[in-house]
């Protein structure tokens, strides 16, 4: 448990502790007289219903003033302290403040007891009742002597600065007679705000009054200088001058006299501050407040009865317990008395009659009946006598208290002592009561196991036994220093002590001290916390403080503590190096300098990151955040840096904000590069999911296109060549190589073909590309296309071909995206007869294909060219771009050993040059898809596998047109069977790799297992994925593409066996042939195949 809930349960258990002491000895706290007992100042109360004013209470302060005792002045007027010299204007203006109820204040000779007069400096107050009648005056009293002296003193010197300075305690002005200041002591230059004499001396005096005040001041000192009158007093508002009190205006008391100044005449102003007499009076407000706040909460309603004239007044809580309203009923003595219970009413008749002429005091406790016939149970006491110069008595006052709810809280009131006792015995901290002697009369478990002691143990003893024995002379002053002024002490500086264990061991413990008042007398509750372990951990602390401070300077962040105001009080070593990199401005680093002005002043400017931290701190202090973070960039001289900002509130006795900054450029470079691996992760997924589709698409596709260019195929070599039939099928075969090439675009686009160069003519792909791109180029934007036909052949691979006419384009296209233009695509073959070298190319002479793409939009500067090929370089809005499309160009055209030139200038367009060798004539392969050529035939036996009856049925027409003997099965499961029953049968498998339940890749690899020589050739409408699964099966494997074409199948059949054949002995073949003799005559015998 802290401090603070230290404090409050034992604030708990003496509220607890004082209230129950209060209801069982039902006693009346005289309220408004402590607070004016309070008062450092002397101060009577004088009863303003009677003739002269007689004096009803008066505090310490005035009997130490004026060496009176209470009982001397009670009923006394006044007059006792006016003398021989007292000024007779001065009692004058008090009597008219009498007689007119109001408020006055008038400095007076007056006489103490023991006849030696000093100065008195008279406040008077009226107190006025509910109704607005005055029915007191408040006297407040102060001893203005030496003040009084120093003004004598004035008027007699010729050199008064020396005295004023040393002696004044008031703001002393002197005027001349131009009414301009001539002198100011020091407690008047603080008054004014003013930092030395001559910010005001030669001044006029209307220099530090309101406009409204300037006119009036000028003609009271001229009257005062014409009346011949020693002194006269006014208040007066003066305007400060320095710079926190820029107009403000303050109200003082002034006492101006005539005096002679270095022999001239001038005023003298004695002023006062009154702000201190304001705040005694809201002070007197507040406590009546309070009074009548305390009355409802203890029940206690107070009385006034004038016997002479039989008038009456009660308090609004007494007529709550008399049961009557307070607005229709009037008080009166005879109604209080019939209020009393019939059976009680005759005791307090006698106990009030013996209080008036005897003085017995008036204590009794009865019972009232309201007007509802509710029966309570009440306290009267009588408070005061007033009595005349007769020793009539004039005013009586007392108090009524309803004890309704005590009398039912005595009757638990063993059950209450039993709940308190458990509370005390449960207390986390020690409770101790002593009484005044020092005899300890309470201690719970919590206070002996402190102090080591069994239960019961210290009752009994004297406090004492827990004092070391250096300190116990010491205790028994402080003791007897408490009880002489009783007030409560709580916990906190200052009340840390030594104590001493049982077994005589010292331990450090903090005390908290509250009077309890008891029927036994006034006793002294002790909370006592032992602090012996938060002692050695601040020992600790302060040991570790220069640990501390080397480890936040070894922290690579920077970072800074603010207080509260955003002042900086404490940085790291890295902080004091921060401001270096902002762009030549150092940031605030050091001591007293103020972070958040900083950056107000950075956000005046513009800077919006500057608002956004302005804003999160505000958050955090507030405590609407418990943290506030923000990345900012920051521009240096030579790069462009990152940082990350960091607050977080400071709670504790530093309390304030810490701000930490961190360089984060490094981890923001790899998030950029995690984001753009991340794009190209999730576009090579994309890719790969349309390759698949496509994959998928493609072999259905090329299924069908098969049995279309196949059977068409097979008709046009049945058919003579001037049948009218030929020409249709000569379209049917074109229309189907045509949708052969697409689906092999299209696979090629989603990168499921190969990246192997071959002869390509780029004059074809590029106008089969320019069809696909066409629908991209926007209507602003006008396409030139100028392809020499036809171009000699490149080595390349199609797909990457593709891809860089793509990023081309797509830049061209961007470039013209506002302001459109012209795209140009050229392709012809040039021969370069010299070396050309160029900023980031180099071209040696010899025979290119040349690609142009160029477009007419904003152009490039040269640092802008320097760089386009770097990876991650754009200069594309933030999230439009990746920076990879010409750094992937310029790493295909360098894999195909080409060179790329860029020529462009800001407005007039980019031009794109692209050199690829061609191949040379000697090792280019020109194969026309339309040349008639004898078909490579055979006689060997096939097994042709496809579970597609079109297809199936193809194959088998195709190879015995071929001349081959055809086994044709539609399931791998039938053809391995067949298989198992002559192995040395059949002489090549053909199969399709994609089948049901049994693929053609588990067909090849079950005939190899019977076959290890047989020559096998795989079908499929993907080249990536036979290629892939070719590889699984051993020996002599060969791959063609569907759609089966006529021409393609004859020559790698052809290709295939040849090479078997050149593999094999001759015998095995002879046998072979045998083999196959005689299953033709088994076949002639057997049904169908």
């Amino acid at each position: 448990m802290d401090v603070t809930e230290n404090l409050l349960f034992g604030s708990v258990l003496l509220s607890g502790a004082a209230l129950w002491a209060f209801v069982r000895e039902r006693r009346h706290t005289f309220l408004q007289s402590r607070v004016i007992a309070a008062t450092n100042s002397g101060v009577l109360v004088t009863d303003a219903s009677v003739p002269r004013h007689p004096i009803v209470q008066a505090n310490p302060a005035f009997r130490l003033l004026t060496g009176y005792a209470e009982s001397e002045v009670l009923g006394q007027s006044t007059h006792f302290l006016n003398g021989t010299h007292t000024d007779r204007t001065a009692v004058e203006k008090i009597e008219l403040a009498l007689q007119d109820s109001r408020a006055c204040r008038v400095t007076i000779r007056h006489y103490r007891k023991n006849g030696t007069p000093f100065w008195n400096e008279v406040t008077l107050s009226p107190v006025k009742n509910r109704a607005g009648t005055v029915i007191q005056f408040i006297w407040v009293m102060n001893d203005v002597t030496q003040r009084q002296q120093d003004e004598e003193a004035l008027k007699h010197t010729h050199d008064p600065a020396h005295l004023l300075a040393e002696r004044m305690t008031e703001a002393i002005l002197v005027i001349g007679e131009d009414n301009r200041i001539v002198y100011i002591n020091a407690a008047g230059i603080r008054l004014l705000g003013a930092t030395s004499p001559e910010q005001l001396i030669g001044n006029p005096l209307a220099a530090i009054l309101p406009p409204d005040r300037q006119e009036a001041a000028r003609q009271r000192l001229q009257h005062l200088r014409g009346s011949g009158d020693p002194r006269t007093s006014y208040e007066e508002r003066f305007v400060c001058l320095d710079s926190h009190t820029l107009h403000k205006v303050i109200t003082v008391m002034v006492s101006a006299s005539p005096v002679l100044w270095k022999g001239r005449a001038a005023t003298l102003l004695s002023c006062t501050d009154l702000t201190a007499e304001r705040q005694a009076r809201s002070t007197t407000l507040r406590l009546e407040q309070q009074l009548t706040s305390a009355e409802t909460a203890a029940h206690l309603g107070s009385w006034e009865w004038n016997p002479g004239d039989d008038t009456a007044h009660w308090s609004k809580e007494l007529y709550r317990i008399l049961g009557h309203p307070q607005d229709t009923v009037a008080p009166s003595h005879d109604l209080f008395l019939s209020s009393f219970h019939p059976e009680d009413r005759d005791r307090l008749s006698m106990a009030l009659t013996q209080y008036l002429e005897s003085g017995t005091p008036l204590d009794v406790s009865s019972r009232i009946v309201q007007p509802n016939g509710t029966v309570r149970h009440v306290h009267c006491l009588g408070e005061a006598i007033v009595k005349n110069a007769t020793n009539q008595p004039i005013r009586v006052t007392g108090t009524l208290q309803d004890l309704t709810p005590h009398v039912m809280m005595e009757q638990i009131a063993h059950d209450r002592d039993e709940q308190f006792r458990l509370v005390v015995e449960s207390a986390p901290n020690g409770i101790l009561l002593t009484s005044e002697d020092g005899t300890i009369t309470l201690a719970n478990a919590t206070l002996e196991k402190i102090f080591g002691y069994g239960h019961g143990e210290l009752i009994g003893h004297s406090v004492d036994i827990l004092v070391p024995d250096e300190f116990k002379s010491s205790h028994a002053d402080q003791r007897r220093s408490f009880f002489f002024s009783p007030v409560s002490r709580p916990m906190g500086a200052g009340r840390e002590f030594l104590a001493r264990r049982k077994d005589g061991t010292e331990i450090s413990v903090e005390i908290g001290l509250a009077p309890l008042r008891t029927s036994t007398g006034v006793h002294v509750l002790a909370t006592i916390v032992d602090i012996s372990a938060r002692k050695a951990l601040d020992e600790l602390l302060r040991e570790k403080d220069a640990l501390n401070q080397a480890v936040l300077d070894s922290l690579t962040a920077e970072v800074a503590v603010l207080d509260h105001t955003g002042q900086i009080t404490a940085v790291n070593t890295a902080w004091r190096q921060f401001g270096q990199t902002v762009a030549g401005e150092a940031a605030p680093i050091s001591r007293g300098q103020n972070y958040l002005v900083s950056l107000k002043n950075a956000a005046q400017g513009g800077d919006t990151h500057a608002q956004n931290a302005l804003e999160g701190i505000e958050a955090v202090r507030t405590g609407i955040r418990d943290r506030f973070s923000l990345e900012y960039p920051c521009q240096t001289p030579t790069e462009a840096r990152w940082f990350a900002m960091t607050v977080m509130p400071l709670h504790g006795p530093w309390d304030g904000l810490v701000v930490t900054h961190e360089e984060i450029s490094a981890r923001k470079q790899a998030e950029q590069e995690r984001e753009h691996l991340l794009t190209q992760t999730q576009h090579l997924q994309k890719m790969q999911a349309i390759g698949t589709l496509a994959g998928g698409i493609a072999h259905e596709f090329n299924n069908s296109l098969t049995a279309v260019l196949g059977f068409s195929e097979l008709a046009l070599k049945a058919i003579s060549k001037d049948h009218k039939v030929r020409r249709h099928l000569d379209q049917i075969i074109a229309a189907g190589r045509k949708s052969r090439d697409l689906v092999h675009q299209l696979l090629t686009f989603s990168q499921q073909g190969r990246h192997l160069k071959r002869p390509l003519s780029l004059h074809i792909l590029i106008k089969e590309s320019l069809k696909l791109l066409r629908p991209l180029v926007p209507s602003w934007v006008h396409l030139n296309e100028r392809i020499h036909v036809p171009t000699p052949p490149v080595s390349a691979d199609s797909s990457q071909m593709h891809q860089m006419l793509l990023n081309l384009v797509e830049n061209a296209l961007r470039a013209m995206q506002k302001t459109g233009g012209t795209l140009t695509v050229a392709l012809e073959e040039i021969q370069v007869a010299q070396l050309r070298v160029g900023p980031q190319a180099r071209l040696e002479p010899g025979a290119y294909a040349r690609l142009m793409v160029q477009d007419t939009g904003e152009g490039m500067p040269p640092d802008i060219q320097e760089r386009i090929f770097d990876p991650f370089f754009t200069t594309k809005d933030l999230g439009t771009g990746r920076g990879m499309g010409l750094a992937v160009v310029h790493g295909i055209i360098t894999a195909h050993g080409g060179t790329i030139f860029v020529d462009s200038a800001p407005g007039t367009g980019t031009t794109v040059e692209v050199y690829l060798p061609i191949i040379p004539t000697q090792n280019a392969t020109a194969v026309s898809p339309n040349a008639e050529e004898p078909l490579p035939q055979g006689h060997e036996c096939v097994l042709f596998v496809d579970d597609e009856e079109s297809l199936a049925r193809f194959g088998g027409e195709m190879l015995e047109s071929l001349g081959y003997y055809a086994v044709v099965r539609m399931s791998a499961s039938e053809a391995l069977q067949a298989f198992r029953m002559a192995p040395q049968r059949f002489d090549l498998l053909i199969t399709d790799v994609t089948m049901p339940n049994m693929s053609g890749i588990a067909l090849a690899k079950d005939c190899r297992l019977l076959r290890p020589d047989l020559p096998i050739i795989l079908c499929s409408g993907s080249e990536h994925t036979l290629s892939a699964e070719a590889k699984q099966v051993q020996g002599l494997t060969k791959y063609v593409l569907k759609p089966l074409m006529l021409q393609d199948v004859a020559r790698t059949i052809r290709q295939v066996l040849d090479q078997a054949a050149s593999e094999t002995p001759s015998a095995h073949q002879r046998y072979r042939e045998l083999a196959r003799e005689l299953v033709e005559e088994h076949d002639a015998i057997s049904p169908s195949r």
